[in-house]
């Protein structure tokens, strides 16, 4: 009697890990089946070689090259995703540039331990209109149409909160994204974005100038140099 319970039990052991096995192969599963659902994407697995991450994922995803006419010209945008869990958040980190590497560590996505989806700015590497460039539509608008065509295909596979990113200028990017869809992600947070009114901006110069604390600082700063 006891060696029949003991059977009895093993195989509910057993039956119970195969279970969690084929559910955690479903839900693995789903993600890239849900990216390959995407219109106009192209999905290409590689490897998550991010600490944290269990998959990762190139994405091409094609884009109206103006958003005032999406059945217009269009271009190729490369997307970079690494996928903790459907659950979890979904960090979009805008470059503002190229994605310079491939796949990389973004702070925010850390702490939160979301999903990172790393986007390029449109007309940098990753993400070129087709020769002759037609710089009409390299504009913070187009640029911010980019990132909400792409919320919206994200946020039907994902069900956490979504935060928008970047340093620099892309800092600057996410903070115009936010100007044009407020209502896509629940918070922004722009790393260094400094908001330029010319190339040469004498604001930066007075800040430093007109403060003697801050000019002793410059004085150090040249002495160590």
């Amino acid at each position: 009697m006891k060696n029949r319970q003991l059977k009895f039990l093993f195989l509910l052991l057993v039956l119970s890990l195969m279970s969690c096995k084929y559910s955690k192969d479903a839900v693995q599963s789903d993600i890239l089946e849900n990216l390959q659902n995407i219109p106009g994407a192209n999905v290409e697995e590689i490897e998550p070689k991010v600490e944290g991450y269990q998959r990762a994922f190139k994405i091409t995803l094609e884009q109206p090259l103006d958003h005032q006419q999406p059945r217009g010209k269009k271009f190729q945008q490369t997307l970079f995703l690494l996928h903790r869990a459907i659950n979890k958040p979904l960090v979009m980190h805008t470059s503002g540039y190229s994605i310079w590497r491939s796949l990389y560590h973004d702070e925010v996505a850390s702490l939160i331990e979301g999903n990172l989806l790393l986007i390029p700015h449109r007309y940098y590497p990753g993400a070129k209109p087709e020769k002759p460039l037609d710089y009409t539509y390299l504009t913070i608008e187009q640029s911010a149409a980019d990132l909400h065509r792409i919320n919206q295909f994200f946020r039907k596979i994902y069900s956490g909160k979504i935060v928008s990113t970047g340093r620099s200028k892309g800092g600057m990017t996410a903070l115009f994204y936010r100007r044009y869809y407020p209502k896509d992600v629940d918070a922004t947070i722009a790393l260094v974005a400094p908001i330029m009114y010319t190339k040469n901006d004498p604001r930066f110069r007075d800040f430093f100038l007109k403060d003697p604390a801050k000019q002793q600082k410059i004085r150090e700063l040249k002495e160590f140099q």
